[in-house]
């Protein structure tokens, strides 16, 4: 564990603790950050335990090791503690937070997740919106256990000057996730009522949004994955959303009858 590079969170300049690759704060540390009565971030790790993981969500660092770092950043005073000592991670952080709900918590908040939780090494090497979308996988690791207007609340934050782009980065990436499963099943024999997929250089996929959608369903119980569309409409949404930065293109509706409406995607060469 060690005090990192030096950051700045509403104003105050704070040191950075790293464990195991990733930035951390302390129960305390979250309390002076959000200038709240000391003991509240620990009564709220406490309330909510049972939700978080341990090794993920927090850690428990023994003296020997949270020493070094938490003695720099209490400017060389030995505080007289010798326990382990619980550390957040960003995820453990903000499904405690999601209990903090005035104007400050937000600013907070949106600072911590933008800049404090990221590495000097993300910093160099990982392009911004690629940098969104990794804060994003760590919401969707807490979604199920927080609300929807909670969720939707954390992923704006995280997003910032990217909100406008939610459509994208929210809902293409498990879409393209799907689409290959939905193509995999094909080449090896299965076939979906209602989608129909042409296997060549590029790959067509032929289908009404209901067939889709419950194919979809089918392969994401089979496969452990989240299927974040619970309608035909947002899925179509989806799918208009993703020609942007990607190597499918949506050719739109092909076919109509007095039952469905039959669209088109096409899946080129990277």
């Amino acid at each position: 564990m060690q005090a990192n590079r030096l950051v700045k969170i509403n104003g105050n300049a704070i040191e950075q603790i790293v464990y195991k690759s990733q930035p951390v704060i302390t129960l305390r540390m979250m309390d002076e950050l959000h200038e709240r009565k000391e003991g509240t971030a620990r009564n709220a790790f406490f309330r909510h335990k049972e939700h978080l993981l341990e090794n993920e969500d927090f850690f428990i660092v023994p003296y020997d090791e949270w020493r070094p770092a938490v003695k720099n950043i209490n400017g060389g005073h030995d505080t007289g503690q010798r326990n382990p000592m619980t550390f957040l991670s960003q995820t453990g952080y903000l499904l405690l937070v999601k209990s903090f709900n005035d104007s400050l918590a937000w600013k907070i908040q949106r600072e911590l997740v933008s800049v404090y939780f990221q590495t000097r090494q993300a910093q160099k090497s990982i392009d911004p919106l690629t940098e969104k979308l990794n804060q994003l996988d760590k919401l969707r690791k807490i979604q199920s256990v927080i609300s929807p207007q909670e969720f939707n609340r954390l992923r704006l934050a995280a997003l910032g000057e990217y909100a406008d782009e939610i459509p994208l980065i929210i809902e293409t990436k498990p879409l393209f996730q799907l689409l290959e499963l939905v193509i995999h099943a094909q080449k090896v024999g299965r076939h979906f009522q209602g989608v129909d997929i042409i296997l060549n250089d590029a790959p067509v996929i032929q289908f009404s949004t209901s067939a889709l959608k419950e194919a979809f369903d089918a392969l994401s119980r089979e496969n452990g994955l989240m299927q974040p569309y619970k309608s035909s409409a947002s899925l179509i949404s989806a799918i208009r959303g993703m020609l942007k930065n990607s190597n499918w293109r949506y050719e739109g509706e092909v076919k109509r009858t007095a039952a469905s409406r039959i669209y088109r995607i096409v899946k080129y060469k990277s």
